[in-house]
Parts: C-alpha cells; structure tokens; sequence
C-alpha cells in the first residue's frame, strides 16, 4: 500500500517545501532605549521540540520540525518567540498560505484567527520587551 501522508516541515528562517514562517525584529523602535532587537525562536509540536531555542541561523539550520501527517488530518504547531537584545521592539510573523493538498491556519493564544494578517504583510506584535515571548499556533489541514 502506497504511503498517503504527507510531510510538512516548519522552519523559522527562509523557505521549505511546505511551510515556512519568518519572524522579523526591525531596530529598537525610536520611543524606546536605543538598542539592537533580537528574536530567539522555537517550534513545538506534540512531544516534539522545543526546536530552534537558541540557534540563530539563516537558513533555518538546526531550527527545522519535520512532521508526518496522513490525509484528512491536522497538525498542529506552537511557534514562539522571545525577545533578546535591548529596547523595545515589534515582532512580526510571516508565513506562507496554503497550497493543493493542505490549508493553513495561524491563531493568536486566545483563539483569534490571523492568517490572511501573517500570509500577507505580517502580523506585528507590538511594543515587546527584552525577554517577554509572542506565541502563535499554526495548524495545517491535509485533503484527499
């Protein structure tokens, strides 16, 4: 019998197959302290991860979650973010849309849909303090 899932990986910087999600610090925004913004990133899913925590890079090396999902299935994805660096500074997620064979959707931790925010220009989290986390959730929906 021929293997029917499909594989979604998740990665924090620069394109995969599937699915990918940049998250962007610009500088310390001119209101706050000079500094420099930073971001450290992780994925989670299920059991697996936290994947990325620590590792910068910028073709996603080392902060890669590979998943296998069957068709008619979900999977879903915690990807968070945490503010390193100095000053204050946006956080803004960026992912891709959905393509034939699955649907994404991305969710703020109290439930709110924001995926046409995140595939289009971004979704910002603003005025994020050094060492405070943004959180999202990403799920992926197979078809036949």
């Amino acid at each position: 019998m021929p293997d029917r899932s499909r594989l979604f990986s998740v990665m924090r910087w620069g394109m995969t197959a599937a699915v990918a999600v940049a998250l962007v610090a610009p500088p310390a925004m001119s209101d706050a302290a000079p500094g420099t913004a930073g971001i450290d990133a992780w994925i989670v899913s299920g059991r697996k991860g936290p994947i990325g925590a620590g590792v910068h890079s910028p073709d996603g090396d080392g902060q890669t979650l590979t998943k296998r999902v069957a068709r008619g299935r979900t999977v879903t994805f915690t990807i968070s973010a945490k503010r390193t660096g100095s000053g204050r500074s946006s956080v803004t997620f960026l992912g891709c849309a959905g393509a034939p064979g699955f649907a994404v959707t991305y969710r703020l931790p109290d439930g709110s849909v924001v995926t046409y925010d995140v595939t289009g220009s971004g979704y910002d989290y603003r005025q994020v303090d050094v060492g405070d986390v943004v959180r999202m959730k990403l799920s992926i929906d197979t078809t036949g």
